[in-house]
């Protein structure tokens, strides 16, 4: 079929948005329509729309407008966490393999990220020299190629991680080998497969919101992971989290801030803005039957028994026996070491070893 549609001005733009039952000042729609365009605000004025084009009776368009302006919200606050998650994964990321491959391993070694193959290295390489290059004259890699380029051609990871984009190091890290990924991902209080999946999601949620998309009620065309049950049971219950939905991505984002910088009030800002728009429908956005707001406890931390030989057996490992009562939602918490025989379950050098290792420097 040929498309044969042509360009219309503003005037007949709100003309034909009134003469499908769009109700609303025309000059405010023609004000608005020239700052963002009808095929942009098209998605936001859909679900009002009826079979034949026209709309909804009473639909007003400061009702399309409001929901707009919320989506807009939205994506700042959803991208100021994913950009405090990114940080943190490019830090963590960096300290554990120039742990184990040294600055230049990166660079210098397929084995260090075995999962890549020889070619696809050597492309990786390629990208990184022309990235460095394009940075050339950024302060930290001038300063590093004048005293240092002789022998090396690149910075060290740590500095590299902070010129490449969020997909290159998602790239990375999912080369990587096991033992920097399960430490990397027991910073942020999940299991390895459900970080990568998370990154992966984030990166496409993070590119939504920089080309300013639709995200409120949006289907991800990249789910996110849901953490496992058994260590993960209130992303499962009493409702299991939709993680293709907006819900899912705050979900995750709000489990993420609470591990990298639990005294930011990201959730509580996320709570004031969905309270300050009662009337966009949550359930639109994933969100369970009932709930409005994010619960700022609600992390669902990796919960699980003690390990055998401990005198707390039938516990969980914050003491409580009841999942729904855990009071560490604050801190993942990790594994007893082996060979540890802490004699009480909630003794205060284990506690404070707990939060010490638990937690993420921001």
């Amino acid at each position: 079929m040929r498309y044969d549609k042509s360009h219309l001005s503003i005037d007949v733009q709100v003309a034909r948005l009134t003469s499908r039952g769009m109700q609303g000042d025309p000059l405010v729609m023609a004000e608005r329509l020239s700052v963002a365009n009808y095929h942009r605000l098209t998605a936001y004025w859909h679900p009002f729309r009826l079979n034949d084009h026209s709309f909804v009776p009473a639909t007003d368009f400061e009702t399309v407008w409001r929901r707009y302006v919320f989506d807009r919200q939205l994506r700042l606050l959803v991208l100021d966490a994913i950009e405090r998650f990114e940080v943190a994964l490019r830090t963590q990321f960096s300290f554990h393999h120039s742990k184990l491959f040294g600055p230049f391993g990166y660079y210098d070694s397929p084995a260090s990220l075995p999962k890549l193959g020889d070619l696809k290295h050597a492309e990786l390489k390629a990208e990184i020299d022309h990235v460095v290059q394009r940075n050339a004259e950024e302060l930290y890699v001038r300063h590093f190629l004048q005293k240092y380029g002789d022998s090396h051609p690149v910075p060290p990871i740590w500095a590299t991680v902070e010129l490449i984009d969020f997909g290159k190091l998602m790239q990375m890290y999912q080369n990587a080998p096991k033992a920097i990924k399960k430490p990397l991902a027991e910073k942020f209080g999940v299991p390895d497969k459900v970080l990568g999946s998370w990154i992966l999601g984030l990166v496409s949620v993070r590119n939504i919101c920089a080309h300013h998309g639709r995200l409120w009620n949006r289907t991800l065309g990249v789910k996110l992971m849901e953490p496992p049950a058994d260590r993960f049971p209130d992303w499962h219950t009493p409702h299991k989290v939709d993680m293709g939905s907006s819900y899912g991505v705050i979900r995750a984002c709000h489990y993420l801030i609470r591990k990298i910088a639990p005294q930011s009030g990201w959730t509580t800002r996320v709570n004031a803005l969905l309270r300050q728009h009662p009337d966009i429908p949550k359930s639109a956005m994933g969100f369970p039957d009932g709930e409005n707001v994010i619960h700022e406890d609600q992390v669902g931390t990796q919960c699980r028994p003690y390990p055998r030989g401990v005198a707390a057996r039938g516990k969980l490992a914050c003491g409580q026996v009841d999942p729904g009562r855990c009071l560490l939602f604050r801190d993942a918490v990790p594994t007893l070491p082996d060979g540890d025989k802490a004699a009480g379950s909630e003794s205060p050098p284990y506690q404070r070893k707990r939060t010490a290792r638990g937690a993420v420097p921001t």
